[in-house]
């Protein structure tokens, strides 16, 4: 008999911790669903920003890349009027 109450004692805390285990995932499934909408949303931001960032960064680029150059050929006109 005490074999039988064992098990059943046994399966009882086996339900109990698999109730507890449901639990978690549910939660866990709730969280990656907010995750999921999360990065969806960062995605559509991405995708309607990326060209105008796109467009700014090269027009930038293409600016200091002019002015390095600029600056080179008025340092190296300083030295030479400098010497002469």
């Amino acid at each position: 008999m005490e074999d039988i109450i064992t098990i059943l004692n046994n399966q009882r805390l086996i339900l109990i911790k698999l109730d507890r285990i449901e639990e978690r995932l549910i939660k866990l499934e709730n969280t990656q669903d907010k995750m999921d909408s999360h990065i969806d949303f960062i995605e559509d931001v991405y995708d309607n920003i990326k060209h105008p960032l796109n467009y700014v960064t090269n027009k930038v680029n293409s600016y200091l890349q002019l002015s390095g150059s600029n600056n080179q050929q008025l340092e190296g006109n300083e030295s030479k009027t400098t010497h002469e």
